[in-house]
């Protein structure tokens, strides 16, 4: 009797009536006349189903939103012309036929000019520093320089036409050749040596104009093994004339011989190709961006995503001349034609 007097009283009291200012739900904590109604209710229509398909749904939005993050479409790749760099007045020979560029590590330009056979440095705004070469036999000069890379803190030049490698420091005095040392089966290492690159494991990779092959050597010119040669590849080489190597160790050989840009990784084995999309003598130069691939040619420059996709196609006349090698630097494109070099800014896409 007792007990139904008090549940009679809980019933009719007031929320802020002192006895229902003492009711508790199960759980021990006080609760008002009106949140029990309101949680009865909701009780009521749990039990009835309504309620959990609502938050059912609500829970499985949350999830697909949650778990598929927006993708922006991809964006145009865009070059923005910076500074063209075509005079040189500290210059003895003023270029006219500039084959090859790189940046150094505090973003200097390097370039080399095939018909002087000199080798010029270039501030990060484009004004003349210095230059050391020409032609002869001496231990700074040259017969037929093709290229020039950035290994380590040297500047090594190609020389096919004299077969040997020149070094350099970052002020343009020479170091001597690399050396052709002897292997232990008495080979010369390499004979016609167009273009060198570093590997990550700090090894040397040396392009080989006549025997179409890429040698691997360590720092003292011992071979290592060959790791692309003329008939073991898928598309075997024909004229390679640039190696270059991405970060993550992909090989990357401008072949204008078969009009392709060759990929290897770094055991040699192959890992396709780009084909030259537009018209005139290419690829010629090659250069990687945050796993892009960029090729040049005579035709114009064109660039390939990750998976081969085609990011962009530029062609000479966007240029005004027609390019023959290329070099990045971050968000910074030099591209070398004639006597001049050309710098742009490459702007949006999805590399």
């Amino acid at each position: 009797m007792e007990r139904r007097k008090n549940v009679a009283r809980r019933c009719f009291a007031g929320e802020n009536s002192p006895v229902a200012r003492n009711h508790r739900v199960p759980g021990g904590r006080p609760e008002s006349l009106n949140s029990a109604k309101r949680n009865a209710g909701r009780g009521r229509e749990t039990a009835r189903g309504p309620l959990n398909v609502r938050a059912l749904i609500i829970l499985a939005v949350a999830f697909v939103l949650n778990a598929s993050p927006l993708v922006s479409p991809a964006q145009p790749l865009e070059l923005l012309p910076v500074a063209r760099i075509g005079e040189f007045p500290g210059a003895a020979v003023a270029p006219s036929a500039i084959a090859a560029v790189t940046f150094d590590p505090d973003g200097s330009l390097l370039a080399f000019d095939c018909r002087s056979q000199m080798l010029i440095q270039l501030s990060p705004r484009g004004s003349w520093l210095r230059e050391t070469g020409g032609f002869g036999f001496g231990e700074g000069s040259f017969r037929g320089g093709s290229d020039i890379a950035m290994i380590g803190f040297e500047i090594w030049v190609a020389d096919p036409l004299a077969g040997r490698i020149l070094r350099f420091d970052r002020w343009l005095a020479p170091l001597g050749p690399f050396s052709h040392t002897m292997d232990d089966n008495y080979r010369q290492p390499f004979e016609r040596p167009v273009s060198v690159a570093q590997a990550a494991s700090g090894d040397i990779v040396i392009l080989e104009r006549d025997l179409q092959e890429a040698l691997l050597l360590d720092r003292s010119a011992r071979l290592i093994e060959t790791i692309a040669g003329y008939g073991e590849t898928v598309e075997a080489m024909i004229a390679p004339r640039r190696i270059e190597i991405s970060r993550d160790g992909l090989i990357a050989i401008a072949d204008p011989g078969t009009r392709r840009a060759l990929l290897f990784d770094r055991f040699g084995s192959p890992r396709g190709s780009r084909p030259w999309m537009v018209d005139g003598e290419g690829p010629t130069g090659v250069a990687w961006r945050l796993g892009s691939l960029w090729v040049c040619g005579s035709g114009g420059v064109v660039t390939y995503g990750r998976s081969g996709d085609l990011l962009g196609t530029w062609e000479a006349d966007f240029f005004g001349f027609e390019p023959a090698d290329l070099a990045i630097r971050g968000d910074l494109l030099a591209v070398a034609g004639g006597g001049s070099l050309h710098l742009y800014r490459i702007l949006n896409g999805n590399e």
